[in-house]
């Protein structure tokens, strides 16, 4: 059986953290499959798995990588793994102090440290090497991680750095970009989600769309 193998840091929170439905520490066994899991996919690289909802959905923390210390949510119909708080601590302390959440889904946006309000210096250097990583790579799957990765990190405040993903090749990439607009309300980017509305590729139209309907609540 596989042992447990956390940061010291995050096996002692982990020790403290009282189980509850939606949030679960995980057993060893249940460790064990879900790593041997993780290690058949390239894109799952360096992922962790620290709680789980017991409907094979798990919270992970990044072990190792670019993103280590960061916490991303797999969910089994969907692999969008970008980074959502930036350690277990701040996960444990959002669940802890929210004892009417139950799920992910739960949690509202406001209570994610990403993407942020604010940038800092520790996140745009994370941003410049995850853009590296992504010029040098062709596999869809990882490309779509690591741009969603990127446009997690990125603040309101430098959402315009984005932009480049709205003219991607990548479906799924155009429309995470489209839906961060639409997210952030961005006004500015009004002119161009209109024009995307019907240039953009299938989800990108839809997302589009949607967006502008979040911008026009606030007019």
């Amino acid at each position: 059986m596989m042992k447990k193998n956390y940061p010291p840091e995050v096996q002692e929170q982990l020790d403290k953290f009282i189980s509850r439905k939606g949030f679960n520490t995980i057993a060893e066994s249940e460790y064990s499959g879900m790593m041997d899991y993780l290690s058949t996919f390239s894109v799952y690289e360096h992922l962790v798995p620290v709680l789980t909802d017991n409907q094979s959905n798990y919270w992970c923390l990044y072990a190792g990588g670019i993103l280590q210390n960061k916490v991303c949510h797999l969910d089994h119909e969907e692999a969008s793994l970008q980074p959502l708080f930036r350690n277990v601590a701040s996960l444990l302390a959002v669940i802890e102090d929210n004892p009417d959440y139950f799920d992910f889904y739960d949690i509202p946006l406001s209570s994610f440290d990403y993407p942020p309000l604010k940038s800092d210096a520790e996140d745009l250097s994370l941003i410049e090497q995850l853009r590296k990583k992504l010029e040098t790579k062709t596999d869809d799957d990882i490309r779509q991680q690591l741009a969603f990765s990127i446009m997690a990190l990125t603040s309101l405040e430098d959402i315009e750095s984005i932009y480049p993903f709205l003219r991607d090749d990548d479906m799924y990439i155009q429309e995470r970009a489209i839906h961060l607009l639409g997210q952030w309300k961005y006004k500015p980017a009004k002119a161009l989600l209109i024009e995307l509305k019907d240039s953009a590729m299938h989800n990108g139209r839809l997302a589009a769309q949607i967006a502008l309907k979040k911008l026009n609540q606030n007019e």
